[in-house]
């Protein structure tokens, strides 16, 4: 049996993996307010950020996963 022919343990065979930064949320903790958007209020206007909602879309993905690094997809 070859190595192209094992299956990849990491991703199953799938190519892609959970994104390790937002666990496949696809949102990550607002880097400006720090997920903390209350502590940004000022004049009754939210952190121009994140709305208000704390979340910031994740830069590393954009469906909640990831290329897999093990086997390169």
């Amino acid at each position: 049996m070859s190595e192209k022919d094992t299956t990849c343990l990491k991703c199953k065979g799938k190519g892609e993996v959970t994104c390790p930064k937002c666990s496949g949320s696809r949102e990550v903790k607002c880097n400006r307010c720090d997920g903390d958007s209350a502590s940004m209020f000022f004049y009754g206007v939210d952190c121009r950020n994140c709305h208000g909602s704390g979340k910031a879309r994740c830069s590393d993905c954009s469906r909640g996963t990831v290329r897999c690094d093990k086997c390169q997809g």
